[in-house]
């Protein structure tokens, strides 16, 4: 049975249990004729969130000092809610299971991902606030993000941005997942889903349910083979015991189809992925989209190798090889050869908190400027963009030996806000 039918029936008997339907997962398919192994272990773990030991809360009824307003998501390991913290009015994301639904060793599990979680403060990994516990239920409270996913970017092909961004912003995950591994941590579930947007669209890391302990592994069975098999490390389908090197993989993966809009394995069965990864191999990224500067494809594929002593040393490395992208004066990237008003983008030279700078020429009379385009992702704020028209204004009033000429500029308005300027060429005062 294909992984997308799987899900399909997941949803399926989800709003069964919700329209108030029995829990038995082999009476739901039975009912549906279908008969499939990998269906009924699916929803044999739904049930064990949803089942009848203990009583998840509904809408407006509180856990600890927590009013639970909606559901909003599951993880490995329980449910997540979002949630008014009523002695700081504010809201956060709860995360809550039944002790009687959980494993061998189950709380000991939860509880000690709670507070190694706590004990992280990065920017691009979900901060956890509270842990707490009841005689029936577990929680603990962590920041809320109510924004899209990775995979909502993606379902309609590559992530606009110049591949510049693109890697800036891969090199957040890594060093975020590389600070989890300094932690002790393996997140074994990287992927597009658990992938969160700020509100300027940098990404979070999310999701710890199936979080896995190195110096603790027998608090999990590598039998439960937890994660998403189409982002799942070869190593990691064959049920060997996950490493960071499996992160690595599923951070590449997500790259990956993020600089081409797919992920061949995605739609794939447990059974099918291990054998298709490694009959078909990858297609280059180049070969799709020509434009992909050879570093960056560099990068992915060696995140991608079959072998995990052939990727990268660590998160560490995988972010330094993307930060070099990132900041590689001439990678070409989205913008390049596009014609944006009157210039024609050349290459990109730089990338700033507000906007990436480019060489461009003047259509009209050939003359090269440079170009500073907005970021992607801060178009959609009308107050990004006015503050990006107010600084253009004012710089192009001065007139000073000193200061860069603005030549030209467009509003606020406009559906790519850009400022062309005097190009000048040569060493910075930083490489004396």
């Amino acid at each position: 049975m294909a992984a997308e039918e799987i899900l399909e029936l997941a949803d399926a008997y989800l709003a069964h249990l919700d329209a108030g339907g029995g829990l038995d997962p082999e009476s739901f398919l039975q009912e549906r004729g279908v008969s499939s192994a990998e269906a009924l272990d699916l929803l044999r773990t739904l049930a064990s969130i949803e089942g009848e030991h203990g009583r998840l809360p509904a809408p407006g009824e509180h856990v600890g000092p927590y009013r639970v307003l909606a559901r909003i998501g599951r993880g490995g390991m329980g449910v997540v809610y979002r949630a008014e913290d009523t002695r700081l009015g504010r809201a956060v994301a709860l995360k809550v299971c039944r002790r009687a639904a959980l494993p061998e060793h189950g709380e000991e599990r939860f509880e000690r991902e709670a507070r190694a979680l706590a004990s992280l403060r990065h920017p691009h990994v979900v901060q956890v606030f509270d842990l707490g516990g009841s005689r029936a239920l577990l929680w603990y409270a962590m920041e809320l993000h109510e924004g899209r996913t990775l995979e909502d970017v993606l379902a309609d092909g590559p992530w606009a941005l110049p591949y510049a961004e693109l890697a800036s912003r891969f090199a957040d995950v890594a060093e975020a997942l590389d600070a989890v591994h300094e932690a002790g941590l393996v997140h074994r579930d990287v992927k597009p889903s658990n992938l969160l947007l700020r509100p300027d669209e940098r990404l979070v890391l999310a999701d710890f349910g199936v979080v896995h302990w190195d110096e603790a592994s027998t608090l999990t069975s590598t039998r439960d083979l937890p994660g998403t098999p189409a982002y799942m490390a070869p190593e990691q389908v064959r049920g060997d015991p996950p490493d960071t090197a499996a992160d690595q993989y599923g951070l590449a993966a997500c790259l990956y189809q993020a600089i081409t809009g797919d992920w061949p394995l995605r739609h794939l069965g447990l059974k099918d992925v291990l054998a298709e990864r490694s009959r078909l191999g990858l297609a280059l990224p180049r070969t799709l989209r020509p434009d992909v500067p050879e570093a960056l494809e560099a990068a992915v594929l060696r995140g991608l190798a079959l072998e995990p002593g052939s990727r990268h040393p660590d998160l560490k490395a995988f972010a330094t090889a993307l930060r070099a992208v990132a900041l590689t004066p001439g990678s070409r990237d989205l913008w390049c050869g596009r014609r944006l008003g009157d210039y024609e983008v050349l290459e990109r030279l730089g990338t700033g908190a507000m906007g990436a700078v480019y060489r461009a020429r003047a259509v009209d009379d050939e003359h090269d400027v440079a170009l500073k385009i907005l970021h992607p992702h801060l178009r959609a704020s009308a107050e990004a963009r006015q503050r990006f028209a107010r600084e253009a204004k004012s710089v192009a009033k001065l007139k000073h030996p000193n200061i860069l000429e603005v030549y030209d500029f467009s509003g606020a308005d406009s559906d790519q806000s850009y400022i062309a300027a005097e190009l000048l060429t040569g060493p910075t005062l930083k490489d004396f």
